[in-house]
């Protein structure tokens, strides 16, 4: 039996699948209207989530789970960033 099957519940489901839709989404945005830097941030956040979905919300003590913590926040932020950047004209910032 493999340690990554003690870590799928269904928290870690619906994380992955929010960060694919992200990613999807990101991805969509950039083939379909050119807009870089909202579709990077998307997939960036997409990337957090399903690392975020896979440690079980950083409950993960073991190396694995501390390295995916150490992309995982860096890819939060970023993606965090990059999309309200993206969306100054809205926020009005």
């Amino acid at each position: 039996m493999s340690n990554w099957s003690k870590y799928l519940n269904f928290n870690t489901v619906v994380l992955s699948i929010v960060g694919l839709f992200l990613i999807a989404k990101g991805g969509w945005s950039l083939y379909r209207f050119r807009d870089y830097i909202f579709g990077s941030g998307f997939i960036s956040m997409g990337i957090g989530f399903i690392l975020f979905g896979i440690t079980n919300g950083f409950a993960d003590p073991t190396p694995r789970g501390r390295l995916f913590f150490k992309i995982a926040v860096p890819c939060f932020l970023l993606g965090g960033i990059l999309t309200a950047y993206s969306m100054r004209y809205f926020l009005r910032f």
